[in-house]
């Protein structure tokens, strides 16, 4: 599953819930991923069985820039280099502390869904 905004998530993990409260025999979890290409963190596949992989990368989003403090919100999909370019766009006030790894990875960040 590749949802393309919050919407869509709050979607799928509602029609989850809905299966797994109707069915004892067979639960599903899901497991998330934002680019798939962090490779140092862990792979795209579920470590667990009965997973349904939800791939967060369409889901790019960039908000609430404070160009004082520097904070900015981003959504799982955003990559270093998406976030690098919009730092750029933004007058290259502040830069963003990158991995070693690829441009094409995402930002590590925690995903709430309320």
């Amino acid at each position: 599953m590749k949802p393309a905004n919050t919407a869509q998530v709050q979607q799928i993990v509602k029609k989850i819930n809905q299966y797994n409260l109707s069915n004892d025999d067979s639960k599903f979890s899901i497991s998330t991923v934002s680019s798939g290409k962090n490779w140092g963190y862990s792979a795209q596949e579920p470590s667990f069985d009965n997973a349904i992989l939800m791939k967060l990368s369409r889901i790019k989003e960039l908000d609430n820039y404070d160009d004082k403090q520097g904070t900015i919100t981003l959504t799982p999909g955003v990559t270093q280099q998406n976030l690098y370019e919009y730092l750029q766009e933004q007058g290259g006030k502040f830069w963003m502390d990158a991995t070693g790894s690829s441009p094409e990875c995402s930002i590590t960040i925690s995903f709430f869904i309320n």
